[in-house]
């Protein structure tokens, strides 16, 4: 697991992944955890990075579009049994290299 943090930068920009379509019910087998993985890079994208965030700003964002939800759920982007794509560590959240790679290998944007 390779954390993303401020210092550290990604080659692979959130704007470099398609969310327009479903797309990685490959990986998760699991429709609610490709639901929250689109979300996540959607929020991404709309920041232009894969900085770390608080779930105060995440929650800001998805209530932009889904205000009758109280909270957001990772499903199984969270430590899991098998990989972590995001991690949560002293109140911030951050995304993983693996989290980025999944996403943009199965759905580049055109």
């Amino acid at each position: 697991m390779h954390i993303i943090t401020n210092d550290t930068r990604c080659p692979i920009h959130p704007d470099d992944i398609n969310t327009k379509r479903a797309f990685m019910d490959t990986v998760w087998q699991n429709m609610e955890t490709e639901i929250s993985a689109i979300w996540l890079v959607k929020f991404a994208q709309r920041r232009g990075h894969w900085d770390s965030f608080t779930m105060v700003e995440l929650l800001s964002f998805y209530h932009e579009k889904r205000p009758e939800n109280e909270e957001f759920r990772f499903n199984k982007l969270k430590p899991y049994n098998g990989p972590d794509y995001i991690v949560e560590e002293a109140g911030r959240v951050f995304f993983t290299t693996e989290f980025v790679a999944v996403c943009y290998a199965v759905s580049p944007a055109p």
